[in-house]
């Protein structure tokens, strides 16, 4: 399934579609070592009218291995999902909000 086919679905089904990208935790400044792949995807959001957000930004200057589930697992931690958690709550309240309203008076119209 590509990009273009999930968006024509959601469009579809009358749905929003946000894209996310999860940063890898390794490298959590400017020398982060996926910026690149996190540019042409945020490129080809813009090109599709797709909000992107790079979950890295609340992560910068972190250390990795702070975030780390144990030593042993690079998967992120209860305080790393927290922060990123912050960040996606900031982008997706405004949209619900929205969702919720636009619900509201069409049910108030009788839709």
């Amino acid at each position: 399934m590509t990009l273009a086919s999930v968006i024509r679905a959601m469009i579809w089904k009358q749905g929003r579609v946000r894209i996310a990208m999860y940063p890898t935790l390794t490298t959590l400044n400017e020398r982060y070592p996926f910026q690149g792949e996190a540019a042409r995807l945020a490129a080809e959001c813009e090109k599709l009218g797709l909000p992107f957000l790079h979950l890295l930004d609340p992560l910068l200057g972190l250390p990795a291995r702070a975030l780390h589930a144990h030593p042993h697992d690079r998967h992120p931690n209860a305080r790393c999902h927290g922060l990123v958690a912050d960040e996606w709550c900031a982008e997706l309240v405004p949209v619900v909000r929205e969702i919720a309203r636009e619900r509201q008076a069409a049910l108030a119209a009788g839709n």
